[in-house]
């Protein structure tokens, strides 16, 4: 399955900040409104609230959201404001003077104004997004929009116990100035609130309930801690501290595991999966997500999920605003989406060379910033031509031990690996600075060259070579060995005997 789109989070399984501010927007919007209500002035009645929630729920269907940067916004805006505003005036006008034009003119004039009113702000909101995508605002807005249902329940609840007798009863002896300042105070709480809560957990108390009730399984609520734990372990400990562990990359577009899979990680202690999400790939000079990842089951508890992106070298030939933000971001909402739960890696693999390495490794650092907020540590792939260049700024690397001849070579050697080809790199591990896992393939490589169809398999005999001067030159590298990549095909291609030796520490 191979689909493009402008990159962000993708629909179904993505999440967009835009909605979660718009989100958190309308909480501010309804506290104003509504907070008066109880110190006993209007707001709007059931019925205009009726209309507005079926005005978003048409928007929602039609995925408005997804496509703000391909919409007129500065015509709509105009379009709505020359129509919201007069007749908002009109309406404030007619209420102020106890409607002299009748009731009928007065529900008219309400009727024309506040639909086009609401889009007006909704449009200005999008069109503020659009220019500045990574503004503090945004963010600030969409904390509480991501526990919406909790913060209105909360508001209702903090409205009754200050206005009602059952709590301060203040009631009328609030001022409308003071009302709104309440209601204001009240948000901005809400929001340093939220900001705090989803550091640990990943959805709203009211949010994680009806969920629950929605699919109809349990969902877990808390963030793992256990990543900040290990950040700062590994802060102080040496370069070389990743721990024994087997590994294994998951490359298809689908997830589902078949017995054989299943039982090849259960045979060799695997609990760690590098599972592509998606690529990001140039289009129209536009980096966009390609071939993301279906999840057509559930993955199992005791799997340890680390989130891997590939993306191509040309991606990195100039600085692209705010892409390293959403790359995290949609690799969120994914893990919330599918249910993955305890993710506290990511991964991102990119065949940079000497000319883009500026660029990635700013991109890197982006990506581990916004990752930390999420409790994720950072790790990359390093091909043995990328190991004379200055170590990039991840937690750890993954030394790719395939791919590493030239296939127009095939004759001479194995494109996919020969101890011959690695050879001349060895210098460079015992220096390196960045701990590194290394990956090793089990794959097959197929091939049309020159109008020849080439097939390559690496004997097992040679991988373990390769194992063996890898470790004389650099020990620390038998700690974390991963292999590429789970698939029934590539399993049942090497012998019990040969895993073994491959994952032996």
């Amino acid at each position: 399955m191979s689909q493009n789109q402008q990159l962000g989070p993708v629909v179904g399984q993505g999440r967009y900040l835009i909605l979660d501010a718009l989100r958190g927007f309308s909480l501010m919007g309804i506290i104003l409104a509504n907070l008066p209500e109880f110190a006993l002035w209007t707001f709007l009645s059931a019925d205009q609230q009726a209309q507005m929630l079926i005005l978003g729920y048409l928007a929602g269907k039609h995925q408005l959201y997804a496509r703000i940067s391909t919409l007129p916004l500065k015509k709509m805006l105009w379009w709505f404001a020359l129509i919201g505003v007069p007749f908002s005036l009109f309406y404030a006008l007619s209420a102020v003077n106890a409607h002299p034009l009748g009731l009928t003119v007065h529900s008219l004039l309400y009727a024309i104004s506040v639909i086009p009113l609401a889009f007006c702000y909704v449009t200005l909101l999008c069109l503020l997004y659009d220019r500045l995508p990574q503004s503090r605002c945004f963010r600030w807005l969409a904390a509480p929009g991501r526990m919406a249902l909790t913060n209105y329940i909360s508001q209702s609840l903090i409205g009754m116990m200050l206005f009602y007798g059952i709590g301060f009863g203040l009631g009328t002896s609030f001022g409308l100035v003071h009302v709104e300042l309440t209601a204001l105070l009240i948000f901005v709480l809400q929001i340093v609130f939220c900001s705090f809560w989803f550091k640990y957990f990943r959805f709203g108390p009211l949010e994680w309930v009806w969920r629950i009730l929605t699919y109809q399984r349990f969902f877990s609520i808390f963030k793992c801690l256990l990543p900040l734990l290990c950040m700062v372990v590994s802060g102080c400990s040496s370069r070389n501290s990743l721990p024994d562990e087997n590994s294994v990359y998951y490359w298809r577009t689908e997830w589902r595991l078949d017995s054989t899979e299943t039982a090849f990680l259960e045979r060799y202690h695997i609990k760690k999966v590098f599972c592509r999400y998606f690529d990001v790939v140039m289009v129209d000079s536009v980096p966009m997500p390609n071939a993301t990842i279906a999840f057509a089951e559930k993955v199992p508890q005791t799997l340890q999920i680390v989130p891997t992106v590939y993306i191509t070298e040309d991606c990195m030939h100039l600085h692209h605003e705010g892409l390293a933000q959403r790359i995290v971001e949609r690799i969120v909402q994914m893990n919330e989406t599918n249910d993955v739960a305890g993710v506290r890696e990511i991964q991102i693999d990119c065949d940079f060379t000497a000319r883009s390495k500026k660029i990635y490794y700013d991109f890197l650092s982006e990506v581990r910033q916004v990752a930390k907020t999420h409790q994720m540590r950072l790790s990359t792939t390093i091909r043995l031509h990328q190991l004379s260049m200055e170590e990039p700024p991840a937690d750890y690397g993954v030394l790719m031990l395939y791919n590493t001849g030239d296939p127009r070579k095939f004759q001479e050697r194995n494109p996919i690996l020969d101890l011959r080809d690695v050879q001349p790199y060895l210098r460079y591990l015992s220096d390196y600075p960045l701990p590194m896992a290394t990956a090793y393939p089990i794959f097959r490589w197929q091939r049309t060259i020159y109008g020849v169809r080439i097939e390559h398999v690496v004997e097992a005999d040679e991988m373990l070579r390769v194992k063996e001067a890898v470790e004389q030159r650099c020990p620390d590298l038998h700690h974390t060995i991963i292999t590429y990549h789970l698939d029934k095909e590539n399993i049942n291609r090497y012998k019990t005997e040969d895993y073994e030796a491959i994952y032996h520490h």
